[in-house]
């Protein structure tokens, strides 16, 4: 049990090594069943941090072009925090937030009420955060939610959370054109600022 979690290591230990059997073989493997998005949070929850780094640095150089799943992204942002990288796992945030952003409420226990914010995948929804795994985050500790909250209620990233949400509402109604490109090249400005 981790954070009051009932989890059974004993099986995500079984997993992670059927996972790394399969990437060993076929390391460029597209992984149509996303298996690969959940190495690095089952390494967290194993408590291996060296694992953790070395899953993230092969999952990069092996996808550069992935795009970010949310529960994925959560576990970077705790193994570089882990590490004392934390101006690092702060910008990560950026992304963990436009990849679900209600996932970062419900780690934090904030009710954010119904929103809509418009997204491109299911990823972004929030019964995907909902109905995940409780291992998927049960690796947090303590004081990283406390940071998370302190995070959250900085005022930068209250200004980024709503000028990202403003962006995708316009993005939402904008036909495919000069104008919604511009949105487009905004919102990547604005989550790597």
């Amino acid at each position: 049990m981790q954070n009051g979690i009932p989890i059974d290591l004993k099986k995500i230990r079984t997993k992670l090594h059927s996972y790394e059997r399969k990437f060993k073989g076929s390391p460029h493997d597209r992984d149509g069943s996303g298996v690969r998005f959940l190495m690095g949070p089952y390494y967290l929850c194993l408590n291996d941090l060296d694992g953790a780094i070395a899953h993230y640095d092969w999952f990069w150089n092996t996808y550069p072009d992935s795009t970010d799943e949310p529960f994925h992204t959560l576990g970077q942002v705790i193994t570089e925090f882990r590490q004392g990288h934390r101006d690092i796992s702060q910008s990560l945030l950026k992304r963990l937030y436009t990849s679900n952003p209600y996932l970062l409420p419900h780690i934090l226990d904030i009710d954010i009420g119904n929103i809509i914010i418009p997204g491109f995948s299911n990823w972004e929804e929030r019964p995907y955060v909902l109905n995940a795994p409780k291992e998927l985050s049960s690796y947090l500790l303590p004081e990283e939610i406390e940071w998370l909250r302190g995070i959250w209620n900085k005022t930068d990233f209250s200004n980024f959370v709503r000028a990202y949400n403003n962006i995708q509402h316009a993005i939402k109604g904008e036909p495919i054109g000069e104008h919604r490109r511009g949105l487009l090249d905004l919102r990547t400005k604005l989550i790597n600022r």
